[in-house]
C-alpha cells in the first residue's frame, strides 16, 4: 500500500485498523505503549516490587522513559 493509499484508507474510516496494525507491530518488536505519567496503581506496584516508597518508584518510571527516548 502506498502512502497515498494509506491516507485515503484512513480518511475513509480505516484509522482504527491502521492503529491496531501499529500496535501489533510494536508488540511484535517487543515494545509497548505506556502512559507518560504512571497511574497510581502502577506506582504502587512498582513501589511494592522494588521495596521502595512511591516517590522513588515514580522517579524510576520517569527515568526509564527518559532513557528509552
Amino acid at each position: 500500500m502506498t502512502p497515498s493509499d494509506r491516507r485515503a484508507d484512513v480518511a475513509g474510516g480505516g484509522a482504527l485498523d491502521l492503529a491496531l496494525d501499529v500496535l501489533a507491530a510494536l508488540s511484535a518488536a517487543g515494545l509497548a505503549v505506556v502512559p507518560v505519567e504512571p497511574t497510581h496503581e502502577m506506582v504502587r506496584a512498582g513501589a511494592a516490587a522494588g521495596d521502595v516508597d512511591e516517590a522513588k518508584a515514580a522517579a524510576v518510571f520517569a527515568a526509564m522513559l527518559t532513557a528509552a527516548e
